[in-house]
């Protein structure tokens, strides 16, 4: 099978969102910096061709795809889960080299649930309210992965 799309797809999507995060200004977690200088490189030589730019274009299009991406989320959440599910999904040897272990990129979306977790403790009233929206990242983020899968006709492992 050819991952080339959807690594594509995947990772030009996660550095637009990590791009629009830093112009908030929105402190980002490291793993976060460090795949911004992974893609660096990786957006350098993986231009999307004319071919597959288009199929990008018709794909964002899509109703399916425009519901999945107009809920409201957690960047930094729907990131994280979008780079787990991607090092999960995606076999070692289709994915770009981003000099980022499997391991870190797994356990980004840990490490940021542990601080939502000391948030609840300061801040109660608040935390049902991130927690639904946690819930609806983590849910928008493999809605997303699983389009992308179905509509490249890709199978998972």
């Amino acid at each position: 099978m050819n991952y080339t799309l959807l690594n594509k797809i995947i990772l030009f999507t996660v550095d637009t969102y990590i791009d629009r995060m830093k112009a908030d200004k929105l402190e980002l977690p490291e793993i976060l910096d460090r795949l911004k200088i992974g893609l660096v490189s990786y957006k350098r030589s993986n231009k999307f061709t004319d071919d597959e730019a288009k199929k990008a274009v018709d794909f964002g299009k899509s109703e399916d795809l425009q519901e999945i991406i107009h809920t409201e989320i957690s960047h930094v959440l729907f990131i994280l889960t979008l780079i787990k599910l991607w090092a999960e999904i995606i076999p070692k040897r289709e994915r770009p080299l981003l000099n980022i272990s499997d391991k870190k990129l797994t356990q980004g979306r840990a490490i940021y649930a542990m601080f939502m977790l000391k948030e609840k403790q300061i801040d109660k009233e608040n935390y049902e309210d991130k927690k639904q929206i946690i819930d609806i990242s983590v849910s928008t983020a493999e809605q997303f992965m699983s389009y992308h899968l179905k509509v490249l006709n890709l199978t998972t492992k």
